[in-house]
């Protein structure tokens, strides 16, 4: 079965249980019903307007890199922590607009830089989400505390991709066959990430 439909068939999958469960989950999960939605319409942009699909994609980054760190904000709860999520995305932005600037023609080709920042990124929230967890004074049992394995999951997909989009573009330009390998590594992932999300969504209880 072609690898995009499944893609889009577990996006469409974690949509609808949101949407349909809603008023039973944290009111925080309700940040990935625009994360999903915008990953969708920006897939099906990039197939509707293929020549432009990268700069497509350029648009969509820091899109999702805001709504993903809205989430974060909304569940870590230290206050220097929170200030790490507003300094990431004007990290983020500045890293990115200075990398697009200088290299121009990276803008509509295949590069991952932003993509790379924006991984980085939520690979410290993440650590930063499991520190909180360790100081917490009450007593949490985690296979019934869904932050917990959402965390988890994004801990194995942006840590994957992070390591897999680094050493692609360390080797794109001296092993091509390889670095294809290597860009196929985050399509799994993302299979992974969408499943894992639509099983939390379906078990997660206020």
């Amino acid at each position: 079965m072609n690898l995009k439909l499944i893609y889009f068939g577990l996006l469409t999958l974690c949509l609808v249980t949101l949407l349909v469960r809603y008023k039973r989950i944290p009111s925080y999960y309700l940040w990935f019903i625009p994360i999903i939605a915008s990953g969708v319409l920006a897939e099906w942009l990039k197939d509707y307007f293929y020549h432009n699909k990268y700069i497509i994609q350029r648009i969509y980054q820091p899109i999702e890199c805001l709504l993903l760190l809205l989430f974060y904000n909304s569940i870590l709860k230290k206050q220097g922590n929170k200030k790490v999520i507003y300094f990431s995305y004007v990290f983020f932005l500045i890293a990115t607009s200075c990398y697009y600037l200088f290299y121009k023609k990276s803008f509509n080709i295949e590069d991952y830089f932003d993509f790379i920042v924006e991984v980085f990124i939520i690979v410290v929230l993440v650590v930063l989400f499991f520190f909180e967890l360790l100081d917490h004074t009450k007593e949490i049992n985690l296979l019934t505390y869904s932050p917990f394995w959402i965390n988890a999951a994004n801990l194995i997909f942006y840590s994957g991709c992070f390591f897999a989009m680094a050493a692609y573009e360390r080797i794109s330009k001296s092993n091509s066959s390889l670095s294809k390998e290597l860009v196929s590594i985050p399509y799994y992932l993302n299979l992974f990430l969408y499943a894992a999300y639509a099983f939390i969504f379906a078990k997660a209880k206020k």
